[in-house]
């Protein structure tokens, strides 16, 4: 399937989506709230579907859902149909900001409904609109989908766990309203909504009504003193969450993670204190300084040698541990002297990101081609 056929299958499901809401808001239950059909009910239903990939790490349970997000921003239009709860407003606003929607989305994972378990919010960062695209929490230890937002049903946060709808459900009737996340995190309540509604359809005469369901019905609102232009002239201020754009997000993981390297000298006179090791003596050994940005554990700096070529040119490495540190923290990295002896890298290193995906992950160390600068690459 080529971009333009993805396009069209994207703008058809769109439409689709928009359609569902629509017509599910002609005739709403009065428990039925301001936001589109695709976000299941609370209670006595069967779970969203989550990606098939989802950790069962209880220290890092969101890794896969940020990993796939990250894919999504980077490629919205890299996929075949939308495979989650949560995805579709995140795939719309990166489509809507072309080349800059790795540094308009992003994530952050914290507790904001108070109970002591973080959620992971997905969204665009406060210069890009503070849009609240999809919340997550945790039951069990394990993500479960809370709801979702996009351009025509949007959420901006308040604070507190407290977020502010703006949504239309037809040409003619648009809501606002207060949402807060219940205590445990995993559903929204509805504190205040209103809704413009056009009597008869006569778009002359717009009157304003509210409800404390979320509901878009008249039969079970009260008409409000608010005026039309009251209504639309109103928006609360908005609290920026602290996200992280998956631009960052894409660096780490693609510069050695949390790990940065670089030649020593360069950084020594900014460090106050450091652990040191030479692996190697003599004329063509240098500096070099290992810096984490958050700590990691199970620290390893293993010595390289080649272990398979294959017929493409490419080659396996067999590590031998050098020398190990139980953690790497950003207030004590480690300065090894090392050798460059060629080409193919003598030297890597390994650690556990417990903050990230909980796994071990293996780098060789390079000297970049094009600048001279050390380089991490993932080697498996």
């Amino acid at each position: 399937m080529n971009r333009e056929q993805k396009r069209l299958v994207f703008a058809l499901l769109l439409a689709a989506m928009l359609l569902t809401a629509m017509t599910a808001c002609a005739a709403p239950s009065e428990s039925s709230r301001p936001i589109a059909e695709s976000e299941p009910p609370v209670e006595g239903t069967s779970e969203p579907r989550l990606p098939d990939d989802q950790p069962s790490e209880s220290g890092q349970p969101y890794a896969a859902l940020v990993e796939r997000f990250y894919t999504l921003v980077s490629d919205p239009y890299g996929f075949e149909d939308i495979a989650a709860y949560g995805e579709f407003g995140v795939i719309e606003a990166a489509r809507a900001m072309e080349d800059k929607a790795l540094d308009a989305l992003g994530y952050t994972i914290e507790d904001i409904s108070g109970d002591g378990v973080p959620e992971l919010v997905v969204g665009t960062l406060p210069e890009h609109g503070g849009q609240v695209n999809a919340v997550y929490t945790l039951v069990d230890g394990q993500p479960q989908f809370v709801f979702e937002g996009w351009y025509r049903s949007s959420y901006s946060y308040l604070g507190d766990g407290r977020f502010f709808y703006y949504g239309s459900s037809s040409a003619s009737e648009t809501g606002r309203g207060f949402y807060t996340l219940t205590r445990d995190g995993t559903a929204l309540t509805c504190e205040e909504f209103y809704f413009i509604h056009a009597v008869d359809g006569d778009v002359s005469d717009i009157r304003v009504y509210y409800n404390t369901t979320g509901s878009w019905d008249i039969a079970v609102s009260k008409e409000t003193e608010l005026s039309p232009e009251g209504f639309w002239a109103w928006e609360p201020p908005h609290h920026a969450l602290p996200l992280t754009p998956f631009s960052s997000y894409a660096a780490e993981h693609t510069a050695g993670g949390p790990v940065r390297v670089q030649w020593a000298e360069l950084q020594l006179p900014g460090i106050a204190g450091y652990e040191e090791f030479a692996a190697d003596d003599g004329e063509y050994a240098a500096d070099v300084l290992f810096a984490a940005g958050r700590a990691v554990t199970d620290f390893e700096l293993i010595r390289l040698t080649i272990r398979e070529v294959y017929d493409d040119g490419t080659f396996s490495y067999a590590a031998e541990p050098v020398y190990s540190l139980e953690r790497l923290t950003p207030e004590q990295p480690l300065v090894v002297r090392m050798a460059f002896p060629g080409d193919i890298p003598a030297y890597g290193i390994s650690y556990v990101d417990e903050s990230g995906d909980g796994m071990t992950h293996h780098f060789a160390v390079e000297i970049s081609g094009e600048d001279g600068s050390l380089l991490l690459r993932e080697i498996y």
